[in-house]
C-alpha cells in the first residue's frame, strides 16, 4: 500500500483539518508491526501443592537479601527477604505460617510488583 492509501484508510486522519506531515503521521499512527512475543508463563515447581501460599513482592526493586531457604519453617509476619527499591531497604514479611516449598529469586534479581518471591506450603 502506498502512503496515500494508508492515510485515506485511517479514520482519524479524515477528521483533521489539514493532513499530517509524513514524519508526524507515522509518529502518531505507526503501521502495524509483528505480533508481540508472548512468553509462556513459568511452570510452578513440582513440589508445590494445592495449599501453597505465595509470598509476592509489594513493590518493584532488586533482592538485597534472602533470609530463608527451602525447608525452613516460617511464622506469619516473619521477615523472609529484603527488597531494595530507590536506595531504601524494605522487609518482605510472610503472610502465613508454613514451610518454605520454593525460593523463586536470588540476591541481585530485579522483581516487578506482584512477582512471587517464594512459596509456602
Amino acid at each position: 500500500r502506498g502512503f496515500g492509501q494508508f492515510r485515506q484508510s485511517c479514520p482519524v486522519s479524515s477528521q483533521l483539518k489539514q493532513p499530517l506531515p509524513p514524519f508526524l503521521f507515522f509518529f502518531f499512527f505507526p503501521p502495524p508491526g509483528p505480533a508481540p512475543f508472548n512468553a509462556p508463563a513459568p511452570a510452578a515447581p513440582a513440589s508445590v501443592g494445592v495449599n501453597a501460599t505465595p509470598v509476592k513482592a509489594g513493590l518493584a526493586g532488586s533482592i538485597h537479601q534472602v533470609l530463608v531457604a527451602v525447608g525452613d519453617a516460617v511464622n506469619e509476619g516473619q521477615v523472609v527477604c529484603v527488597l531494595e527499591a530507590m536506595k531504601m531497604e524494605t522487609e518482605v514479611r510472610s503472610g502465613a505460617s508454613g514451610t518454605v516449598a520454593s525460593v523463586d529469586v536470588a540476591v541481585g534479581d530485579s522483581v516487578a510488583v506482584g512477582r512471587t518471591l517464594l512459596t509456602l506450603s
